[in-house]
């Protein structure tokens, strides 16, 4: 079972706009109404009041207008109950406000109030929503907890109105139910309830929200809804305050891009329909760094185009000459260095070349983040080890190699003078796959996987390097 939270609400007092409805039956709360506490008597009409016989001074109440500390959040009421002390051999008091009888219908149902509390800090107390089907709305002995909450888990900003939802389980949808609010304490807080209502269908709150950064510059949102199709993002610097009015994007994930270093936060809602939106979720907060990043490849066709992505390779960053850090590239070739706290430095970038290759001398370069936000090095490996060096025989131009590109057996065609001795088969990193001895005009490569490879061919006189492609 979850509750959904909204951020702080400030005070307000304007006139509450009520609407009233006649119940639908007998005994029960006009259903999707709301109770504002705005009436001339207290309890309001079908609402009952109860407590557990052990502190009975104090108990629930219309709070008093334009009390500095027990303000309401709409209008100039709300259900006030006031803190009590009692005996230690007495037990804890518990004071109930119980809603009028619900017939619970919807496909979300849920329970929509506002809550605050008026002393800072934890005082202690338990506050819950409890839940009842029998027809004696007084026997508290039956009630079950639908949600209990800490001081801090109701009101994390105990001075402001927090918006609540509580889903209702769906189990009961159909049955009447009497729904109860109740605070245990002993010399606990004071809590004030407002605008309660019974909502049909209401829209969960995303959640487990995240930001990182993968790209310096760039930070990528991203939270959790099993619900919505669409969201409601707003993406601000941390100092700044909410407006409540964001942009909407249809994933579950967002990149934010060109942004300077800084503390971030963002706040995303649910859009589950043009009417139903969700609380705002957050804020979740990021701070974004410099950082250094690069994508390495390497030619694998010797066409001079960087056309292979290198996974696995160890980048190393000196700084100044000194300090070393290392990253390692991800499927895509893909390095990063960050966080990177200094401003301005001498870097050096080297990278272990893949096998086969030529290594590169160490990228050198002066970096200022100040005037360049963002720093991209990438780098490309082209040059290949002659390590299948060799002295050609005389006729290599009269051999013939085929088919090419070749599927399954590999033929060759030597000059009538020349006999094979050694046939060795080489992938582009220079990894020896198939060797054969006198073979006579082919070799079998049906067992390579698809790419570019080297044949070279060994006779008593010389050998010849050739390339090929297998399918």
């Amino acid at each position: 079972m979850y509750f959904y939270r909204s951020n702080q609400f400030k005070i307000t007092l304007m006139k509450k706009n009520l609407t009233l409805f006649l119940a639908a039956s007998l005994g029960c709360f006009a259903q999707n109404s709301v109770e504002g506490f705005e009436g001339e008597t207290f309890p309001p009409e079908g609402w009952a009041v109860y407590d557990n016989g052990i502190g009975q001074i104090k108990s629930w109440e219309q709070s008093v207008t334009e009390n500095l500390f027990t303000p309401a959040y709409e209008g100039e009421h709300a259900a006030f109950l006031d803190r009590e002390n009692v005996l230690d051999t007495d037990g804890l008091p518990q004071d109930w406000l119980v809603m009028p009888l619900i017939t619970v219908t919807g496909e979300r149902p849920a329970i929509h109030f506002y809550s605050r509390l008026s002393i800072n800090g934890d005082d202690g107390s338990i506050l819950r929503l409890m839940m009842s089907t029998d027809s004696d709305s007084s026997d508290l002995g039956v009630y079950t907890v639908v949600m209990e909450w800490t001081e801090y888990e109701i009101n994390p900003e105990q001075m402001y109105y927090n918006e609540l939802y509580v889903p209702i389980p769906l189990d009961f949808v159909g049955e009447q139910v009497y729904f109860a609010f109740v605070m245990e304490a002993d010399n606990g807080d004071r809590w004030l309830i407002d605008n309660v209502s019974f909502v049909e269908d209401y829209c969960p709150q995303p959640y487990d929200l995240n930001a990182t950064v993968t790209v310096p510059g760039s930070i990528n949102l991203s939270w959790t809804d099993d619900e919505a199709s669409a969201w409601e993002v707003e993406f601000l610097m941390s100092g700044e305050a909410p407006t409540g009015t964001g942009f909407e994007v249809n994933e579950t994930n967002y990149t934010v891009t060109e942004l300077t270093t800084g503390d971030y936060k963002f706040y995303v809602r649910a859009l589950c329909s043009e009417t139903s939106k969700s609380l705002w979720s957050g804020p979740y907060t990021i701070t974004l760094h410099n950082g250094i990043y690069g994508v390495v490849s390497y030619d694998s066709d010797s066409d001079e185009v960087c056309d292979t992505l290198y996974e696995g390779a160890q980048v190393t960053l000196t700084i100044n000459g000194g300090t070393q850090v290392t990253s390692v590239t991800d499927s895509s070739g893909y390095y990063l260095f960050y966080p990177l706290l200094f401003t301005e430095a001498d870097i050096s970038i080297s990278v272990e070349a893949p096998e086969g290759f030529e290594d590169i001398e160490s990228i050198n370069m002066p970096v200022n983040f100040n005037t360049q936000p963002q720093v991209s090095v990438d780098v490309c490996f082209v040059e290949l080890i002659d390590q299948l060096g060799y002295n050609e025989f005389e006729d290599f131009n009269n051999i013939i190699l085929y088919p090419n590109p070749v599927t399954n057996r590999l033929y060759f065609k030597m000059p009538s003078n020349e006999q094979l001795t050694t046939v060795q088969v080489f992938n582009i990193n220079g990894k020896l796959c198939i060797e054969e001895n006198n073979p006579l005009d082919n070799v079998d490569v049906s067992k390579l996987q698809p790419g570019f490879y080297f044949i070279k061919m060994s006779t008593a006189t010389g050998t010849k390097n050739m390339k090929f492609v297998k399918q």
